[in-house]
C-alpha cells in the first residue's frame, strides 16, 4: 500500500463523533420516551427484586424438588435438542480437551482456573462481564458431553458433572442480594438447559442426581419469579425456553405449571418479537439466529408432550419463516451480514440451523437481480452480491444491540466479501464499543461527524431516526433501491435519501441526497475488507485488490479523499485492521455526493450534473447508456418520503 500502508494510517477508533449539544435529560428522554410504562414499572419491580431477594424459591418448593426425577420419554426428547448442536459446535473436541485442562475459552479469551474453579470473578480485571456470564451459564457442558457421547470418553463426561458439582458447592449463598453473575436470570436461563441436556446424554453419577435436582428445582423457581420482562427481547425468550426446559424435565404438577407458562407466553413473545418478514425484532442478524435455535430447541423439547400437537406446528411454523429470512439476507459465503451487534462465533450458523428443519424453509434458493426481505434489499449476479439495509436502527422500546448506521451496504465479490461493516468486538463501555455502533463504523453517510442516533453507554440509545418505506426499480441494466432517514433532523430538518443501483456486470452506484438547510460537511464511509489490498489512489479514485480481482472506486461532486485505520470484527475479540475511505463534501443543502464501483477493465460508470434543480446521472457500461435522476420517481417529480420529524 505504499504511503498508505494500514498501521501508518489515523485510526478511526480514536475518532470522538460530535455530540449535538443538550442536557442530560433530554438525553435520558429520549431513552425513557420509547418504553412502554409497563416496561418501566418491571424494570423498577425487578430492581427491588434483586435487591431484598425476592423470587427465592420456598422450603417445601425445594423439598418437592428433591423428591422429583425426570422420565424417560422427556430425556428423550431433550436428548434430540441436544445431539442436534453438534452441528452447531463443530469444535466440540478442542474445547473439551481445554476443559479437562482447567482452561476456559470464550469471547476469544482463554483463561486458565484449573481444576477447582473460582466462580466469583468480579474483582478480575482480565475478565469482562459478558465473559463471566459465560463461565455462568455452562454450555461448555454440552461440549463436554457431545464429545464424551463422540468418542465415548468417560473423563469428558465425569469433568461435566464435577463443573456442575463445583457449581452447586460454590453459589449457592450467593443466592440473595448478591446475585450479579451466577444468579442472573439470563445466566440462570442458559444454565438451566446446558444441565438438563446433559442429563439427557449423561445421567448423573450416583450420589449426585438428588443434588442436582434440587438445584434445577431451585433454579427454576427463582427464575419463574424473576422474568425479565424489564428486558423483555431476546432474555426474555432465554428465559421462557428455560420454563419448557425445566417443566418438561421435572413433569407432575409444578413442571406441569412451568410448561404451560412457558409455551403461552413463548407463542405471545415470539407473535410480538417476530416480524411479519420474518426477522427478530431487535434486528442483529446473530441474536436472530440464536431465537431460531431457540424455537428450534423448544420443538424438539415439545416432542411427546400434551402440547405437541396443539404447538409444534406453530413454533415449526416461525422458524421457517426465520430461517427464510436469514437465507433472504445471507452473503454467498452462506453467513450471516454482521449488521447491529452480530458476531459470527456469537451464534449458531443458518446451515447447522437449516438441518434441524425437516421441511423447506421457504427460502430453498437464491433469486438472482434485486430482492426485498422486508426492509431489506439485496441484489445478486454472478460478480456481485450486495446488502442494503433500509431498516430501522434498532426495535425502540429495545434499541440495546442497534447501531448508527441507517442505510448501510455490505458487499462480496465473486462470494468473498469486500464492503463489510465494522461487527461488534465487546459489550465494554469503551472505544472500540463506540466505534462499532457509531456511524463512522458503517457504509453510510454522516453529516457534521455526528452519530445518526444517540449511542452512549454500552447499550444506550437517545435520540434516533427513522427509515422511510423502501422503494425499487430497474432503469436500463440497472437495478435499484431507495430509501430516506429522518436521523439528523435535530440539525435543521436535514432528510437523507440513499439510492443504490446494481448491474449484471458488477457495476455499484451509490449516491446520498441531503435536503434541509445551512452549510454542512457530508462524510461517506467505505470500510473494505482485510483481505484488500490498495493498489493505487488519485484525488478522487482509488484502485483495490481482492483476491487478485482489482476494483476502482471513483467519487463525484466536490470533496477530499482520507484513508483511515478502520477495524473489522468478526468476532468478539478480534479485530482486524482494515483500509477504510471517506469522501467528505461541503456545501450548502440541498446538495449531493456519491460514488461507483466496477471491475478496473470494465464500464466507464457515473456522470452526473445538476439540472433543472435536480440531478441528472448518465450511466454507461460500455453497452448500453442510460440517463435519469435517481431521486425522482417515474413520472419525473422529485420523490420526498414522508417521515416522522418529532
Amino acid at each position: 500500500m505504499g504511503d498508505y500502508e494500514i498501521t501508518k494510517l489515523p485510526d478511526l477508533a480514536d475518532r470522538t463523533a460530535s455530540v449535538v449539544p443538550g442536557s442530560n435529560l433530554s438525553r435520558l428522554w429520549n431513552v425513557a420516551r420509547y418504553y412502554p410504562k409497563q416496561q418501566m414499572l418491571q424494570r423498577a419491580i425487578s430492581i427491588g427484586k434483586r435487591t431484598w431477594a425476592g423470587g427465592v424459591a420456598t422450603r417445601s418448593q425445594l423439598q418437592r424438588g428433591s423428591d422429583c426425577r425426570p422420565t424417560d420419554e422427556a430425556l428423550a426428547c431433550l436428548a434430540q435438542a441436544a445431539q442436534a448442536r453438534m452441528f452447531s459446535i463443530p469444535d466440540a473436541d478442542q474445547r473439551a480437551d481445554r476443559l479437562l485442562a482447567g482452561e476456559f475459552h470464550f469471547l476469544n479469551h482463554c483463561k486458565k482456573l484449573g481444576e477447582l474453579v473460582p466462580w466469583d470473578l468480579r474483582t478480575d480485571s482480565t475478565t469482562t462481564r459478558l465473559w463471566r456470564f459465560h463461565l455462568h451459564y455452562q454450555d461448555y457442558l454440552l461440549e463436554l458431553g457431545i464429545a464424551a457421547l463422540k468418542h465415548r470418553r468417560f473423563d469428558y463426561r465425569d469433568r461435566a458433572w464435577q463443573l456442575v458439582e463445583q457449581w452447586m458447592a460454590g453459589n449457592r449463598g450467593s443466592l440473595g442480594r448478591d446475585r450479579t453473575d451466577a444468579w442472573h436470570p439470563y445466566c440462570v436461563s442458559r444454565r438451566i438447559a446446558a444441565w438438563v441436556m446433559l442429563w439427557s446424554l449423561h445421567a448423573p453419577p450416583d450420589g449426585l442426581e438428588t443434588q442436582v435436582t434440587t438445584s434445577l428445582f431451585e433454579q427454576a423457581a427463582y427464575l419463574a419469579n424473576n422474568l425479565e420482562w424489564d428486558i423483555r427481547g431476546n432474555h426474555l425468550l432465554v428465559n421462557l425456553k428455560a420454563l419448557v426446559i425445566a417443566g418438561r424435565f421435572f413433569g407432575g404438577d409444578q413442571g406441569g405449571q412451568w410448561l404451560s407458562l412457558g409455551v403461552q407466553l413463548l407463542i405471545k413473545e415470539l407473535d410480538y418479537q417476530v416480524l411479519p418478514h420474518g426477522e427478530h425484532f431487535e434486528r442483529s442478524p446473530m441474536y436472530h439466529l440464536a431465537m431460531l435455535e431457540l424455537v428450534l430447541d423448544v420443538c424438539d423439547a415439545l416432542n411427546g408432550s400434551d402440547w405437541e400437537a396443539k404447538t409444534c406446528a406453530t413454533f415449526y411454523q416461525y422458524a421457517v419463516r426465520m430461517a427464510g429470512f436469514s437465507h433472504g439476507v445471507s452473503h454467498p459465503d452462506g453467513g450471516m451480514p454482521l449488521l447491529a451487534d452480530s458476531a459470527f462465533d456469537g451464534a449458531p450458523s443458518l446451515a447447522a440451523c437449516r438441518r434441524r428443519l425437516s421441511g423447506p424453509t421457504g427460502a430453498t434458493r437464491i433469486n438472482m437481480g434485486g430482492t426485498m426481505t422486508g426492509p431489506y434489499w439485496t441484489y445478486r449476479s454472478d460478480e456481485l452480491f450486495l446488502l442494503f439495509d433500509a431498516g430501522v436502527a434498532a426495535a425502540d422500546d429495545l434499541p440495546a444491540h442497534g447501531h448508527a448506521d441507517l442505510l448501510t451496504i455490505e458487499a462480496s465479490w465473486r462470494g468473498r466479501r469486500f464492503i463489510v461493516d465494522s461487527g461488534v468486538y465487546n459489550y465494554e463501555e469503551d472505544a472500540m464499543r463506540d466505534y462499532c455502533r457509531g456511524t463512522a463504523g458503517h457504509n453510510t453517510l454522516e453529516i457534521d461527524a455526528v452519530n445518526q442516533c444517540d449511542v452512549w453507554s454500552r447499550f444506550r440509545m437517545g435520540r434516533r431516526g427513522h427509515s422511510s418505506q423502501l422503494s425499487t426499480g430497474v432503469r436500463g441494466v440497472l437495478t435499484w433501491a431507495r430509501a430516506s432517514h429522518d436521523a439528523y433532523r435535530n440539525l435543521g430538518k436535514i432528510m437523507i435519501t440513499r439510492w443504490v443501483g446494481c448491474s449484471a456486470a458488477g457495476f455499484v452506484g451509490c449516491m446520498d441526497r441531503a435536503t434541509g438547510s445551512g452549510r454542512r460537511t457530508l462524510r461517506q464511509w467505505l470500510h473494505f475488507h482485510p483481505d484488500t489490498i490498495l493498489l493505487s489512489a488519485v484525488s478522487d479514485s482509488i484502485l483495490v485488490e481482492l483476491h487478485s480481482d482489482k476494483l476502482r472506486v471513483n467519487f463525484f461532486s466536490e470533496g477530499k479523499l482520507e484513508f483511515w485505520k478502520g477495524w473489522y470484527c468478526p468476532e468478539f475479540g478480534v479485530r482486524l485492521p482494515s483500509l477504510t475511505v471517506s469522501w467528505t463534501t461541503e456545501a450548502d443543502l440541498p446538495t449531493y455526493t456519491g460514488w461507483w464501483l466496477a471491475p478496473d477493465e470494465s464500464a466507464s460508470g457515473f456522470s452526473t450534473a445538476a439540472e433543472f434543480g435536480g440531478i441528472q446521472v448518465s450511466f454507461d457500461d460500455g453497452v448500453q447508456q442510460v440517463k435519469f435522476d435517481p431521486f425522482c420517481d417515474q413520472s419525473g417529480s422529485a420523490q420526498e418520503p414522508t417521515l416522522p420529524l418529532g
